[in-house]
This record gives C-alpha cells, sequence and structure tokens, in this order.
C-alpha cells in the first residue's frame, strides 16, 4: 500500500507507527510523494505510480487541509483548500484514471473504487455549495465557509466521477464524517 504525502520524514514515522501496531502484517506500506498544493508536480507523481505498478484497486483521495490562516494560497494561486482538498485530488485522479479503468476490466465487479474524503462539514456549505462565478474569492468569504465549500466539492467529485466512471466498473464513493456513501449510475 502507498501512502503518498508531502514529505517522506513525517510518512515514515506514521509507516513505523502501524507497523509497530500490527506487527503480524504481511503488507508493505510505502511512500509515495505527492504535493498538492502544486498543481504542476501531481502529473509527475502519478507518472512515478504508474511507472511501478500495474493496477490501482483503491483510490483514497483523503489528503486535506482545514481552515489554514485566511489568504494561504497553492503555488498557482488559489485559495488552498480549495487548491488541496478539490484541484489537488481531482488532477492525481485524472492521471490515475486510465490504470483504474485497466483494473476494473480484470477485477472482480465492483471492487475497483476511489474514495473522497469529505466532512459533516459540506452539510453548512452556503447555497450554492459551489460559487462558479466566485471561484477565486474576489468577493471574499470566510474562512469556514470556504473550507465547507471544499468539502461540498469533495461530495460533487464522488457523484461526477461516478457518473463518469461507473459504466467503466468503477465505484465511486464518497466518505462523509463516520459513514460511506455509494454513489451509483447504473
Amino acid at each position: 500500500m502507498y501512502l503518498a504525502a508531502r514529505g517522506e520524514k513525517k510518512t515514515a514515522e506514521v509507516i513505523k507507527e502501524i507497523q509497530k501496531a500490527h506487527p503480524t502484517s504481511s503488507g508493505e506500506l510505502l511512500f509515495h510523494p505527492l504535493q498538492l498544493d502544486d498543481l504542476t508536480t501531481i502529473k509527475s507523481s502519478a507518472e512515478q505510480f504508474l511507472a511501478r505498478e500495474s493496477r490501482l484497486d483503491v483510490l483514497w483521495n483523503n489528503a486535506g487541509v482545514m481552515v489554514p490562516p485566511q489568504g494561504s494560497t497553492t503555488v498557482q494561486g488559489y485559495e488552498l483548500q480549495l487548491g488541496i482538498n478539490n484541484l489537488g485530488h481531482f488532477l492525481f485522479t485524472h492521471f490515475l484514471h486510465p490504470l483504474l479503468v485497466k483494473t476494473a476490466a480484470s477485477a472482480p465487479k465492483n471492487s475497483v473504487r476511489v474514495v473522497w474524503v469529505a466532512s459533516s462539514a459540506a452539510d453548512n456549505a452556503p447555497i450554492p455549495a459551489i460559487d462558479f462565478s466566485n471561484m477565486d474569492y474576489h468577493h471574499d468569504e470566510g474562512i469556514w465557509s470556504k473550507y465547507s465549500r471544499s468539502k461540498a466539492g469533495n461530495v460533487l467529485h464522488a457523484v461526477e466521477y461516478a457518473r463518469r466512471a461507473g459504466s467503466k466498473g468503477i465505484i465511486s464513493m464518497v466518505r462523509h464524517r463516520y459513514s460511506i456513501n455509494i454513489v451509483d449510475y447504473h
């Protein structure tokens, strides 16, 4: 299993903790570099994964940022929560999509999946949850409002990915707080 993250040192510490908690496990945990706040690095990260692996059964889009200091942005200037929680995951999934499709073609039915981690904060997103006329926040909002919008974005990504990839045998689901909701368009 790969743990995709920014820092190898912190990820190595997490891997050691997991191994210590499960000493009889025969599974392997590997660090995979993924910098979601710089969109120019995501294709390379996906390509590194694709060069090593011939299948991908489950992709968890779990990384995220919550209520950073107001004004925080990605390298490209996107509001940080939007950039990491939505744009980064969308782009990484986009580049891994062909391998997910290939895996689904030879895997047991409904076993290949993409999990988008949202939050109950999505329920508190302003209406409309995604304001396409204000994606650059030229009309600024509170940091919690931005976070709620980013989590609503995770839900919408799960729904749209299900619509686009469901016919290819990929299940798209959203983990929303303490439950998992499967989105199915068959």
